[in-house]
């Protein structure tokens, strides 16, 4: 895919944001990510363009460019042209929005037209053969909404720390902060939970970010393997 500066790229996320909802039809091909050029786009061109947003909003020499090579230990590389020589920044996204449960549900809100976006996901059978999903309608403590988050950050980690990297590398996480992390108290408890928790020798990357999925979100941790 081509490179674009940050705003660029900004511009052309928002446009297919906008194609991808511009009717029901749209929005419920959307949500099943059942396209791999619609799923790239939500979990890694968009995550991209967010955090491009975040450190590079209005930079004119810098450019952000997407990786559709699945056999790359990374997703997208930015480019700073300010330095000399430029500046190449590799990037691995993984996310705690994405998965298998969460297709479920959005089955579930293109079958029905509303779904309880907490709720606990039952499912019988598979898409082959058939399968039954079930969401829960009940209310979902914020303390088990923040927990269940916590350790979706910890797994994804995880399964980023079984592979090799670079000091050129950086892991950004996506997190939920519309239901999980909506206030000042759960993002000290995030920081808390990364720092103690999450942060170790094993993630070789040079920094790792948490990318809120509104896109309001941003926080930074150095790694110990690069400091």
């Amino acid at each position: 895919m081509l490179e674009r500066a940050p705003d660029q790229l900004a511009s052309w996320v928002d446009q297919k944001c906008r194609e991808l909802s511009s009717s029901p039809e749209a929005r419920r091909y959307a949500r099943l990510r059942r396209d791999e050029l619609v799923k790239k786009f939500y979990e890694e061109l968009r995550p991209l363009s967010l955090f491009a947003q975040h450190c590079h909003s209005g930079r004119n020499d810098v450019y952000c460019q997407p990786n559709l090579n699945k056999r790359d230990n990374f997703d997208a590389v930015i480019r700073n042209c300010s330095t000399t020589p430029e500046t190449i920044l590799f990037i691995q996204f993984t996310s705690t929005t994405e998965s298998y449960e969460e297709s479920l549900r959005m089955e579930v809100l293109n079958e029905g037209g509303s779904v309880n976006a907490l709720g606990k996901v039952k499912v019988k059978g598979t898409r082959v053969t058939g399968h039954t999903i079930e969401v829960e309608n009940e209310c979902v403590l914020h303390s088990e909404v923040v927990g269940k988050n916590l350790r979706l950050i910890k797994e994804r980690a995880q399964e980023k720390a079984k592979r090799e990297h670079s000091e050129q590398h950086v892991l950004v996480i996506v997190i939920d902060d519309y239901f999980a992390f909506t206030s000042d108290e759960d993002i000290a408890t995030l920081k808390d939970f990364v720092e103690w928790v999450v942060i170790s020798p094993k993630l070789d990357f040079k920094t790792l970010y948490l990318l809120g999925a509104s896109g309001k979100t941003l926080l930074r941790f150095e790694l110990p393997k690069y400091r």
